[in-house]
């Protein structure tokens, strides 16, 4: 009786040592992953990661917004890519605007806006042709369903947009 003890107890606390996740394993899609909880990088990425990541995307060009402001269009085309992690980046739209960045110095263009959470603050990046041609003047992530589709805001132009692979919504400023 003492033997089968002393096994089913070294059994349970080995298959709870083998279960046990190390530090930078991937998260189980099971997770319920917050914006306090994903994973955070080290570095900003460069425009080449970022057009890589986009080479494997998938836009949803029904979901697309359009609006005019000051007589110019911005479309966002929400998207997403098998190779989407919170946090670690996300492919989060392709935006096409005719105005430029109110806050930043984004010039009217085509864009993949890319989100990455560096140094524990959000960052959002638009890249173009392996380029980061500007990063948004702010970013929040908040831990709450998205619009079903884009909203762009008239002031001071903003973008918000559910996320695709975990339950909040981005708010990213240009």
């Amino acid at each position: 009786m003492r033997k089968r003890f002393l096994f089913l107890l070294v059994a349970c606390f080995s298959t709870v040592a083998l279960s046990a996740q190390t530090p930078g394993e991937h998260i189980s899609k099971n997770a319920q992953v917050t914006s306090k909880t994903a994973q955070v990088r080290e570095a900003a990425p460069n425009g080449q990661e970022i057009a890589a990541h986009f080479a494997a995307v998938k836009v949803y060009n029904e979901e697309a917004t359009t609006a005019r402001i000051k007589g110019k269009m911005i479309t966002v085309i929400p998207a997403s890519s098998e190779k989407d992690k919170p946090g670690l980046g996300e492919a989060i739209a392709v935006l096409d605007t005719q105005m430029k960045g109110d806050e930043t110095n984004l010039p009217p263009g085509k864009y993949n806006l890319f989100l990455a959470k560096v140094g524990n603050r959000w960052h959002c990046y638009a890249e173009s042709d392996g380029k980061i041609v500007a990063e948004a003047a702010s970013v929040s992530v908040i831990d709450t369903g998205g619009p079903k589709k884009p909203v762009i805001s008239r002031r001071g132009w903003s973008i918000s947009i559910k996320c695709r692979n975990w339950h909040c919504k981005i708010v990213v400023k240009f």
